[in-house]
């Protein structure tokens, strides 16, 4: 529906029921994604700098699967909620990007509407960027402290994973 408004100027499929689910995924799915993303960078810490974490498969558990879990369903859940259950008089217009903002953006809730942007969107971007920066000098100091010498040959990978990662997160989702 994106590249169809794009093309046309307008959603030529006009249908409250697709507004809906079009607002679901570009708002529930994608910071559901940028929540996952989150928890996979910081992850990345425990299982480089401490696996015995999730040696066992009850640390394993309550250590990776269980925190996965609510990463992946908490943003999802709290769209579902706010876009189909969430009672407000919202009207859709054809004529604009997911036939409106969610009615969410317009009502008088303006602590529910900071706690979204603050925490469903710039918190986990921003922490995105620290904990990929953190674990590249966690990487290098550890290097250091056990006499070896950093070659960069031997963590460009995971640098240049860790920079990509972080500047796309960065660039496509911080409010401009």
């Amino acid at each position: 529906m994106t590249l169809d408004f794009n093309r046309f100027g307008y959603v030529s499929l006009f249908n409250p029921v697709l507004c809906r689910i079009w607002q679901f995924i570009d708002h529930g799915i994608w910071y559901g994604a940028v929540s996952v993303m989150f928890w996979a960078s910081f992850e990345r810490h425990i299982l480089v700098f401490h696996p015995r974490l999730v040696a066992t498969p009850r640390r394993r558990l309550f250590i990776h699967y269980i925190p996965l879990a609510f990463f992946s369903l908490y943003t999802p859940i709290l769209f579902f909620y706010l876009i189909f259950l969430y009672s407000c008089g919202q009207t859709f217009a054809a004529t604009e990007v997911r036939c409106g903002i969610i009615c969410l953006y317009t009502d008088a809730l303006n602590s529910l509407q900071l706690y979204d942007s603050y925490v469903d969107n710039v918190l986990p971007v921003l922490l995105i960027g620290i904990c990929s920066i953190t674990l590249l000098f966690r990487f290098i100091r550890q290097r250091q402290r056990m006499k070896q010498a950093v070659t960069w040959r031997h963590c460009r990978k995971m640098t240049l994973q860790l920079v990509l990662v972080s500047a796309a997160y960065n660039i496509c989702d911080l409010p401009s």
